[in-house]
């Protein structure tokens, strides 16, 4: 339970966060939200040195899964001209990733 409403209070925060003020901010530009999906790839750097933490497949699958996803947000929010969708995707991400990852590591 705990997971879960980690990873749905998580994926609002961020996407409010990251992609909410990188596409407000972007007047249109590309260029401005790639480079929020660059930050945003490197907030998740630091988690993977947390001490005492394993992720699946390790800082490919932490940082290069967050990099990915961030690429389909950010064109799903270019084409819906919303971020309500990447919201959802990103609670959802959250969910199936953080239910392994919370009994991994404080099951």
């Amino acid at each position: 339970m705990l997971a879960i409403c980690c990873g749905v209070i998580n994926g609002l925060l961020e996407e409010l966060a990251w992609r909410r003020t990188f596409r407000a901010n972007a007047i249109g530009q590309i260029s401005f939200e790639l480079l929020g999906l660059f930050f945003f790839t490197l907030w998740h750097v630091p988690l993977y040195f947390s001490h005492g933490i394993s992720f699946d497949h390790d800082a490919a699958g932490l940082i290069g899964g967050a990099f990915l996803l961030a690429t389909v947000w950010t064109f799903m929010t270019r084409a819906s001209n919303s971020i309500g969708w990447p919201i959802i995707s990103h609670m959802m991400v959250n969910i199936v990733g953080f239910i392994p990852m919370f009994a991994v590591n404080f099951g």
